[in-house]
């Protein structure tokens, strides 16, 4: 059974006697009010895992609580309040039912299913690379070449010494970096790179005014 918003809200005795189908458009930031009587409401599908919407039932006056796809509740119930928070976009698919002897609602989608499919987007790496700049001087003092990310946006890093250096790079992750305590050494022309570290990356070079490019994502 497919219904609407508007639908629901102009049958004020609707009753979820089998699977009934709400989908709500995340664009809108809105507060709706579903008289519908049921007592499973579960979240089957949504844009991606870091939508939300908030539900309230018959008139609570405590605080809305946060659902997210394979969400949901069982009890009782006559009445919803659907908020949508704003920023977010795309279409979120409700299932209502009212489940009795004639009439079960099975799930069989997990959430480490969900879980896994978020794992292979992050796997496809990003587009856009958080950050690059203009080529680093590196000399015979330990000096700080990318910074921590205390956000958590950054997944990597790589650094390469410019093919033209006639000295040797040394690579640590703290100021104590030194040609005998490292954790990388570059000739001209090498690399080095993490994909899964996001704190400080120190450099020392054998001699002055070496050169190193820089990028992270």
């Amino acid at each position: 059974m497919l219904g609407t918003a508007q639908q629901i809200r102009n049958d004020r005795s609707l009753r979820a006697t089998g699977p009934f189908e709400i989908n709500i458009d995340l664009g809108t930031a809105q507060e709706v009010e579903f008289t519908i009587t049921g007592n499973k409401l579960y979240i089957t599908d949504s844009p991606d895992q870091s939508s939300y919407i908030q539900i309230k039932k018959d008139g609570s006056d405590r605080p809305a609580i946060t659902y997210k796809k394979q969400q949901g509740f069982s009890g009782a119930f006559e009445k919803v309040v659907v908020i949508t928070p704003a920023g977010q976009a795309g279409t979120m698919t409700i299932l209502i039912s009212n489940e009795g002897d004639d009439y079960t609602f099975i799930d069989n989608v997990t959430n480490v299913s969900f879980a896994m499919n978020d794992i292979a987007e992050q796997l496809k790496g990003d587009v856009v690379p958080e950050s690059t700049g203009v080529e680093k001087t590196v000399g015979v003092a330990a000096s700080l070449a990318i910074a921590a990310d205390v956000s958590g946006a950054r997944k990597g890093f790589v650094i390469q010494s410019k093919s033209s250096n006639t000295g040797l790079i040394y690579v640590g992750f703290d100021g104590g970096v030194l040609s005998s305590n490292w954790v990388a050494e570059l000739q001209p022309g090498g690399a080095f790179f993490l994909d899964d570290y996001r704190g400080d990356v120190w450099v020392i070079a054998t001699a002055a005014a070496q050169t190193l490019g820089w990028g992270v994502w």
